[in-house]
């Protein structure tokens, strides 16, 4: 600058022009993680923008302690397969939020921790001999109760079975298969909660069945007994149940095979069971409407035998145990342990058919005729064995009455309608006494206690 007298330069300044500052944006997202349980998981992201930049990750909506472009989880639990994360990258300018991705925990193997029929074993022993899952410092109060709760369409009378590590849609699932009176069946992811199949056993035109007259399943009749499965039949493993529908005055019962992975029917499936029996009269018939499966069936070398019970006391009915080959559910085999006589109902409060190792069949059967004169080798000379502790031999393909235990005063106490067929039955793990002898023995329930060997 100057003037009339001179001038005068100022100091060099220098214009530096920057870069406006940048909210931030995600470059990479973060993807889903799969660990096993106890194993730690790690998700990152990779985001640009005017630093500093901050990153809030959150855990099924709740934040968690990461201000870090990784977030490392705490050692897994069951409870934290399929939570959800994200995470929210902050600066001066704004934030951005990632895309929500999934932590998968991995089933165990399959067959390991699972529940394919009722109480776990054909010995119906519940007993669960490799358990490694529960132990006693983390079942308490302050980690043990209520988790979820699944919904369905009708009362559940049967036992929810489990088989981890089942492949759904490609996915490995730990599955609860649970079975309602409305005839449907479903399968839920165990740890999740969320509904993987839903399926109805009601054919066209039908309805459940109503409670035939008798309270003691009301208000439908359809699927009461826990069914079976096996997890090598099929193409996917297939699980086997019995349901009672109707189709106005018409009335069924059908034995079902269905694939574990979608609940679809396999080829051989439903079967309408229809049986009939020799008797002095010529043959006793097996009426669907008089009859439903209150005891569990029993998944025994390749064949499905189920026992059947009456609605309450109501006349006619006997005491039937039908075998069905596990591959064709065509009839294998068949036995009526009252076919001269009446009753027999084979209840043992929905417990299942128990087996020994060698292929013998155990249950109660209750109050019904029981035939006081015996036959050279002391069985019942017509057959007739109500009120009475079955031992049922599976030799040559054929049910046959190995062996039984009536009270002394079976008679007084089938009129009494003093069931010994009130409990189950269930075959003991050989037991060794002082003297070194093993015994085999089953056991059953009514008021007092009952053994067979």
């Amino acid at each position: 600058m100057g003037n009339s007298v001179g001038s005068i330069t100022s100091a060099t300044a220098t214009l530096t022009v920057t870069s406006a500052p940048v909210g931030p944006t995600i470059a990479t997202e973060p993807t889903d993680q799969a660990v096993s349980q106890g194993q730690t998981a790690t998700f990152s992201v990779v985001a640009i923008g005017t630093a500093p930049l901050t990153y809030q990750w959150q855990q099924n909506g709740t934040d968690v302690s990461s201000n870090s472009a990784t977030y490392t989880t705490p050692p897994t639990k069951l409870t934290d397969n399929h939570a959800q994360i994200l995470v929210k990258v902050s600066n001066a300018i704004g934030s951005k939020t990632s895309t929500t991705v999934t932590l998968r925990g991995i089933p165990p193997p399959a067959d390991t921790a699972s529940v394919l029929m009722h109480h776990n074993d054909n010995q119906r022993t519940g007993q669960n001999l490799s358990e490694t899952t529960l132990t006693p410092n983390n079942v308490n109060s302050n980690s043990f109760g209520k988790v979820g709760t699944l919904s369905v369409d009708g009362l559940v009378d049967a036992e929810p079975l489990y088989a981890s590590g089942v492949m759904i849609g490609g996915v490995a699932h730990n599955v609860v298969f649970v079975v309602t009176e409305h005839d449907s069946a479903y399968a839920f992811d165990a740890d999740a909660f969320t509904q993987l199949w839903k399926v109805s056993m009601l054919g066209t035109n039908e309805t459940t069945s109503d409670t035939r007259g008798c309270g003691q399943v009301a208000p439908e009749i359809g699927i009461t007994s826990t069914p079976v499965i096996d997890l090598k039949a099929g193409s996917h493993g297939t699980m086997y149940l019995v349901a009672m529908s109707k189709n106005g005055s018409n009335y069924f019962q059908r034995l079902h095979a269905l694939d574990l992975t979608t609940g679809a029917e396999e080829s051989s499936s439903p079967l309408t069971i229809q049986a009939t029996f020799p008797n002095a009269g010529g043959h006793t018939t097996f009426d669907p409407k008089q009859y439903k499966e209150r005891v569990g069936p029993l998944l025994l070398n390749g064949v499905i035998y189920t026992g059947w019970a009456s609605h309450c006391d109501i006349n006619p009915y006997t005491g039937w145990v039908i075998g069905f080959n596990q591959a064709t559910l065509t009839q294998a085999s068949i036995i009526n342990v009252t076919p001269n006589g009446s009753d027999g109902a084979i209840w043992m409060a929905g417990a299942g058919l128990a087996a020994d190792g060698s292929g013998n069949i155990y249950f109660l059967d209750a109050n019904g005729t029981f035939d006081d004169t015996l036959d050279v080798n002391g069985f019942p000379n017509q057959g007739d064995y109500g009120n009475g502790f079955i031992k049922l031999s599976t030799a040559g393909s054929t049910l046959t009455v190995a062996d039984y235990f009536n009270t002394h005063d079976t008679n007084s106490e089938s009129n009494g309608d003093v069931d010994l067929g009130s409990g189950g039955a269930m075959v003991l793990p050989d037991l060794q006494d002082d003297l070194g002898n093993t015994w085999h023995l089953a056991v059953g329930q009514e008021t007092t206690a009952a053994c067979i060997s």
